[in-house]
């Protein structure tokens, strides 16, 4: 099973609940929010681009071109830099995150990651985010508030079927049994869960559908108890971009592109090797 992996920055002690509280209340009196309103939902949202190339689906090519001229993406540390200064107090929480997808998403010791945006979301009682996708990778960490969270994972159960009943009945012959074969073949299920995420909380998320319902029930919009933030980012591997079809604007009627098709083959792959 393709499982999400996640963790919880104050239960790995890698901050302090005090650290994380007091960034918070930072973001909460920022003045830089914004409203975010579709159809659906409604949310407040700030956010930065480390490479608007990659907000689209560029093509190999316009990469390639980029890494000639300017010498390539910077590093992810160097990324540090671009955050803007109403946004300085996400720093070192970046920095973490940004190690973490390091650690998570990268094909092997020579694949490294490529940072594209990170997006905050501010979530009252009422505010949502629809389902949806990225066909890029995410991490999403949860601030403040307790919060439902939506993601689908993948599963795949394996069926064996014979090609003939009568395979069964081989009367003890062991000659006639390597006649007969058993086909192998994969079904893919998606299901989705439902997670309550805690202040801390985060997410690896690498082309997988979710969304933030409202809270249910009599819930107080005033109340500051209710406030989460959540900090996403987006972000791909150069072996990704090799692969194609990298862009944060994902769709969920479109097939999945080169990269996370291929990602998916080898986290299965992995999975199967464990498991035996």
């Amino acid at each position: 099973q393709r499982k999400v992996p996640h963790l919880n920055l104050i239960a790995s002690k890698l901050f302090s609940a005090a650290t994380l509280n007091e960034l918070v209340t930072e973001l909460l009196n920022s003045e830089a929010w914004a409203d975010m309103t579709t159809r659906s939902s409604q949310r407040k949202i700030d956010s930065f681009c480390f490479s608007s190339l990659l907000i689209g689906e560029p093509k190999w090519g316009q990469i390639s071109k980029r890494h000639k001229d300017e010498g390539g993406f910077p590093p992810p540390a160097d990324c540090i830099d671009s955050v803007p200064n109403r946004l300085a107090c996400i720093k070192p929480l970046l920095k973490e995150i940004l190690n973490l997808a390091q650690q998570q998403f990268c094909w092997n010791s020579n694949d490294t990651i490529v940072p594209i945006q990170c997006f905050l979301c501010l979530y009252d009682a009422e505010a949502s985010c629809p389902s949806h996708v990225h066909f890029c990778r995410q991490v999403t960490c949860s601030l403040g508030a307790d919060r439902l969270f939506q993601f689908w994972e993948e599963k795949y159960d394996h069926h064996t079927n014979d090609n003939d009943k009568s395979n069964n009945n081989n009367n003890g012959n062991p000659q006639t049994a390597k006649k007969h074969h058993h086909k192998e073949s994969q079904v893919r299920q998606v299901r989705r869960r439902d997670v309550l995420c805690q202040h801390g909380d985060v997410i690896f998320l690498a082309g997988n559908q979710h969304g933030v319902p409202q809270l249910l029930g009599n819930a107080n919009d005033d109340d500051p108890n209710n406030l989460r933030v959540s900090l996403n980012l987006f972000f791909t591997t150069k072996e990704d971009l090799r692969l194609g079809g990298v862009t944060v604007n994902g769709s969920m009627t479109k097939p999945p592109p080169p990269w996370l098709v291929a990602w998916n083959n080898h986290t299965q792959e992995q999975t199967e090797q464990n498991e035996h």
